[in-house]
């Protein structure tokens, strides 16, 4: 577990503290898988863009700590829910969502939709080439954790562009 703060924002003291607390409160039919997959969150970018989230670092997850009841095996896939709005909205806030052990996301936003890139994957209409859509997939995936199948997956940005291409995704608002 040591090996675990080397790359977290959270001292021990603090995590085992949080432990206990948490593994107090989780359901008991969610414990066991809980408690296995317990631990701080890493750290995948020490120095950020935007200094608004984790004294700007950007962190795998939106919590401090991964709770994941989820046995599953993680992969990477389309987010079940987004989160539109714009520049400072309040769209950071829906990070608390992750302390749920059903619910994974970012700490910061994939910013994936602001590019040309992105433009080009939301009208894909079979112009493009197979090999391009595969690209553009893959470059988003790689902008949002590794979730279990069985967990709600949740991408949250300003200035979201989504049509007929996403439309299995559930909306939440953020006003």
């Amino acid at each position: 577990m040591d090996a675990y703060f080397a790359h977290s924002m959270i001292e021990k003291e603090d995590f085992e503290k949080m432990e206990q607390y948490i593994l107090d409160h989780v359901p008991a039919e969610d414990f066991a898988a809980v408690r296995k997959n317990l631990k701080p969150t890493s750290i995948i970018l020490e120095e950020a863009t935007d200094k608004a989230y984790h004294e700007g670092a950007v962190l795998e997850h939106g919590c401090p700590v991964e709770i994941r009841k989820s046995l599953e095996p993680l992969e990477k896939r389309l987010p079940d829910v987004v989160g539109i709005g714009f520049a400072k909205c309040g769209t950071g806030t829906l990070q608390f969502l992750d302390c749920h052990p059903s619910v994974t996301m970012r700490s910061t936003e994939p910013k994936f939709y602001n590019s040309k890139n992105a433009f080009d994957i939301i009208q894909f209409d079979g112009e493009g080439t197979p090999e391009k859509y595969d690209y553009l997939k893959k470059m988003y995936f790689s902008r949002l954790p590794l979730v279990g199948k069985d967990e709600i997956l949740v991408e949250k940005s300003p200035q979201e562009r989504i049509n007929r291409n996403f439309s299995s995704f559930q909306k939440l608002y953020s006003l």
